[in-house]
């Protein structure tokens, strides 16, 4: 493996600043295929390197890629914990898009917690620097975060507005995955809504999207389409289904242009 043999190399060279990015990369690569122990091996030790060598920058990475790491094994009060130093050192050393990624880590946290208010109040921030910095990838994916905070918290316009916003960024930048997410997203809105034409319609263009980008998000999406088959019944999906299907696009482009209908 590639990252192995600079690893080597790089404790051969004795060069410490290598050895640690490589370190980052390896755990990557390992979260990636679901090695989480040996992940966190990997970024421990780079977080231990950094420390030594007084790369604060770094250190504030390693600390944000462990964050990540206990999200994806489900220890969210963990990842808050890292995810809180590696701000503190973000904005120590005035990286301010390493601190607007890092705020976002927060407020998704917190979205998973439930903790909705809080974060909304990481997520906002962190919509503020990625504007400032013009991270657009960024701006997609914090302003389809903070559509689902206000979605949770009852505010259904708010949500549709910031939904609308990330669809619209998704498109600029060319980012498939993103449009289909919010897409998804948002079909939640209307499914409470009882606009369950619209709800479908976003639901049947982000699986159409996770399909052709070869997601494994497209089994997601299709769970929520069967939800939404037993909710309404077999008869009514399926006249559902026949009006929505031709013209999936038209009917969220409208919904999205109209909102939430009285």
């Amino acid at each position: 493996m590639f990252f192995e043999q600079a690893l080597a190399i790089s404790k051969e060279i004795r060069d410490p600043s290598l050895e640690g990015r490589t370190l980052i990369s390896l755990g990557g690569v390992q979260i990636d295929l679901g090695n989480y122990s040996k992940g966190l091996e990997y970024l421990e030790q780079a977080l231990s390197i950094r420390k030594s060598i007084g790369d604060r920058r770094g250190e504030g990475v390693a600390l944000d890629s462990l964050g990540r790491v206990y999200n994806e094994m489900g220890q969210s009060e963990k990842a808050v914990q890292y995810f809180e130093k590696a701000l503190v050192i973000d904005q120590a050393v005035g990286d301010r898009g390493l601190e607007g990624w890092t705020l976002h880590n927060l407020g998704w946290t917190y979205n998973r917690l439930g903790q909705y208010i809080k974060a909304k109040a990481y997520l906002e921030q962190a919509l503020d620097i990625h504007q400032e910095v013009g991270n657009r990838r960024g701006e997609c994916r914090t302003t389809r975060d903070l559509g689902k905070s206000s979605n949770m918290l009852g505010q259904k316009e708010q949500a549709l507005a910031y939904y609308k916003r990330a669809l619209l960024i998704a498109e600029e930048i060319q980012d498939p995955f993103g449009k289909a997410t919010t897409l998804q997203n948002a079909a939640l809105v209307f499914v409470d809504q009882k606009q369950y034409d619209v709800a479908l319609s976003c639901l049947l263009i982000a699986k159409q999207i996770f399909d052709q980008i070869h997601s494994p998000y497209s089994a997601d999406t299709q769970k929520w389409i069967d939800t939404l088959h037993k909710t309404i019944g077999e008869d009514n999906f399926a006249a559902l289904l026949t009006g929505v299907e031709p013209q999936a696009e038209h009917i969220v482009d409208q919904a999205l242009q109209d909102g939430i209908r009285n």
